[in-house]
Parts: C-alpha cells; sequence; structure tokens
C-alpha cells in the first residue's frame, strides 16, 4: 500500500467515525497525545482527546439523524515518509468544519502503515 492510500484509508475512517458517531473509528486514527486546537471568542483552545470523545458520546451522531454526508479531502500534502498534511472538510449539521490534520508514521503502530494524526487546528461554520 502507498503512502498516500495509507492515508486516504486513515482519513477515510476518520469521515466514517464522525459522520457514525463511532469514538472507537476515531481511537484507530488519532495519536494518544493528539490535541484539538481552534479558537473561541479570540482565545486559542486546546482540547485533550478525552474531552473530545466525551462530547462526541453524548451527542446524536448524523448518520442516526439520516443527515447528509459532507466529508472530502481537499489537499494532502506529504513532506517526507514521516509527516503530512491533510486539509479536510466535514460536518456534524449545522456545525461545519475546515480541518488542517497534521499526520506522522510511526512505523510500529497498526493500521494505516503507522499514520497518526497528531494535531487536529480546525475552523467552525454554522449553517442553517
Amino acid at each position: 500500500m502507498s503512502q498516500v492510500s495509507a492515508i486516504e484509508a486513515l482519513l477515510g475512517r476518520y469521515f466514517d467515525g464522525l459522520y457514525e458517531g463511532d469514538v472507537a473509528s476515531w481511537e484507530a486514527v488519532f495519536h494518544p497525545e493528539c490535541r484539538f486546537h481552534t479558537v473561541r471568542a479570540d482565545r486559542p483552545v486546546a482540547e485533550p482527546l478525552a474531552d473530545v470523545f466525551a462530547r462526541m458520546r453524548a451527542r446524536q451522531s448524523p448518520r442516526s439523524q439520516g443527515m447528509a454526508r459532507h466529508d472530502r479531502i481537499v489537499s494532502l500534502d506529504l513532506s517526507g515518509p514521516e509527516t503530512a498534511l491533510a486539509k479536510v472538510e466535514c460536518a456534524v449539521p449545522p456545525q461545519f468544519f475546515t480541518d488542517y490534520l497534521t499526520l506522522c508514521r510511526f512505523p510500529d503502530m497498526p493500521g494505516f502503515d503507522g499514520w497518526r494524526i497528531v494535531t487536529k487546528t480546525y475552523r467552525t461554520d454554522v449553517r442553517e
């Protein structure tokens, strides 16, 4: 499997996990030390995975609500055999996200040829 194919498979699981509200899918794609970064009320926010997973468990998934999917890979940039950056779009309507996912390759980690998301920086648009 090529590095691009491995990352695309990881991103597919990322999108599926968000749409289905499946924390186990997200546990498979994120490095355990990953943080989510955004800006709220003009202040930087960094959330640990545990907080993100708790929020995911507490809400109804887009799939369970019969919502359409809104996910796509906008760009993928591999800077070498161990680092990459993906820009993706996805949604839990009415929230639509632009995510910048920094990925690193850890050859000893199972699945996705060792690729994991190590940082997520995102922006949210609320649409009606």
